[in-house]
């Protein structure tokens, strides 16, 4: 029993180091979308690497934002992939927005004069949460998905019967 202790001990104490290892990025990338959100354009901008800002333009910049509902207007972030190597890190995750909107996102930061900076970034297309799609499909019928023989003629997951009219989502930027 005390040895399961360690050992519990031992994985929490790192899995805690490596959270706290990206914390800073991840603020970084938060206090961005905020920004963003607040129409803070500028300050939004001021997050990215001084090398980012010489291939991407203040105009450029905004039209990204524009060009995507979910980044415009987000509700809720989630970062689960996170990685650190020495002064760069690789953040990746979801953006949701409202409406049951989704945004699939990928961050690249760099230490910068002793501060987290946004190298690059990438915001797939806006898209419908699989939770809407089942939602959706749940109205269409009149009874839940999961309850809709599929073509088996067994029961299966709403996800299972409804995945070929999910939207395939591209980079709009990077």
């Amino acid at each position: 029993m005390r040895a399961m202790c360690v050992v519990l001990v031992i994985l929490g104490g790192s899995a805690g180091y490596w959270w706290l290892r990206t914390y800073e990025p991840v603020t970084v990338i938060q206090e961005q979308l905020a920004a963003i959100d607040e129409g803070q354009y500028p300050r939004a901008y001021g997050y990215l690497s001084s090398t980012t800002k010489t291939t991407l333009s203040f105009e450029q910049f905004v039209a990204l934002i524009q060009n995507n509902s979910v980044v415009m207007e987000i509700r809720e972030t989630s970062f689960p992939t996170r990685v650190r190597e020495g002064e760069s890190a690789r953040i990746s995750g979801m953006l949701m927005g409202y409406g049951e909107m989704t945004c699939q996102a990928s961050y690249v930061l760099m230490q910068e004069d002793g501060q987290w900076k946004i190298r690059s970034f990438q915001w797939a297309p806006p898209h419908r949460s699989h939770t809407d799609h089942l939602r959706i499909a749940q109205q269409r019928v009149g009874m839940p998905a999961w309850e809709k023989d599929n073509q088996y003629g067994t029961r299966g997951s709403a996800i299972e019967m409804d995945s070929r009219s999910l939207p395939v989502t591209g980079a709009c930027c990077s």
